[in-house]
């Protein structure tokens, strides 16, 4: 608590070091299982809102993220992730391996949800995963084509880790798309 008392609060742009020790900070606490502290830290940070039950940066347009409740893109020989300047995410998957592309942590309230999104170009061997911490169980999983991913959280489900992941196909062959509107909605309404 002290070291998080004289941490210095939002930086429109913060040096590297000073967000490596920000997300050291925010890891080993998300590490210890205290989400919603992590998450307060999170937006102490980014003076961003810290607010949990809600995706957070889903249009992937963050100017200084601080994962891992920002997006982390990955590049790499599965493929790439790279955020879009008009707002939506690039993703590329060679479809050699499995392989996360993107991922970030939130916190979604216990009960059914949809999470939808709109794909332009080829989805072929792209999903959207959603994984529960901290036991790591699979909430839903849904091929990008499809648009959206229906949710049922348990309250064993304390935090989400949310992939978009590149996966192996028997005959290689390249996806390209770009994915945009990531929304969350609530099965009784809409939020």
């Amino acid at each position: 608590a002290t070291i998080f008392a004289l941490a210095p609060p939002y930086a429109s742009q913060p040096d590297w070091a000073t967000r490596n020790w920000q997300g050291i900070l925010i890891r080993e606490t998300i590490a210890a299982e205290n989400y919603p502290r992590a998450l307060s830290m999170w937006g102490h940070f980014t003076g961003r809102p810290a607010t949990p039950g809600r995706l957070l940066d889903p249009d992937f347009t963050a100017k200084s993220p601080l994962f891992p409740f920002d997006w982390r893109f990955v590049s790499g020989g599965a493929g790439t992730a790279e955020s879009n300047a008009g707002g939506g995410i690039d993703l590329v998957s060679y479809g050699r391996e499995d392989a996360i592309l993107a991922e970030q942590v939130t916190i979604l309230a216990p009960g059914r949800q949809t999470v939808s999104w709109r794909v332009q170009g080829n989805p072929a061997n792209l999903s959207l995963r959603v994984t529960c911490l901290p036991t790591g169980t699979i909430a839903g999983e849904a091929a990008l084509a499809k648009g959206q991913l229906d949710l049922a959280i348990g309250i064993d489900c304390a935090a989400q880790r949310l992939e978009l992941r590149g996966m192996f196909a028997e005959a290689p062959s390249g996806s390209r798309v770009r994915l945009s509107e990531l929304r969350l909605s609530d099965v009784r309404g809409g939020k």
